[in-house]
């Protein structure tokens, strides 16, 4: 799955407990692990990404 969130588009794989969030440029990659106790579902982890801009 990707989120796109203006220029940037996140790669989001699901695990057992977590989604991971993942943002690769040239020389950067980062990642974020998303408990799904916080986001439950796809759509919910779509809106949390969307809405945090301190994180995202």
């Amino acid at each position: 799955m990707e989120i796109i969130k203006g220029d940037t588009v996140y790669k989001v794989s699901e695990n057992s407990k977590n989604w991971t969030v993942k943002k690769e440029s040239d020389k950067l990659s980062v990642s974020f692990n998303v408990s799904k106790e916080l986001c439950k579902t796809e759509q919910e982890l779509r809106e949390y990404v969307l809405s945090n801009s301190e994180l995202f």
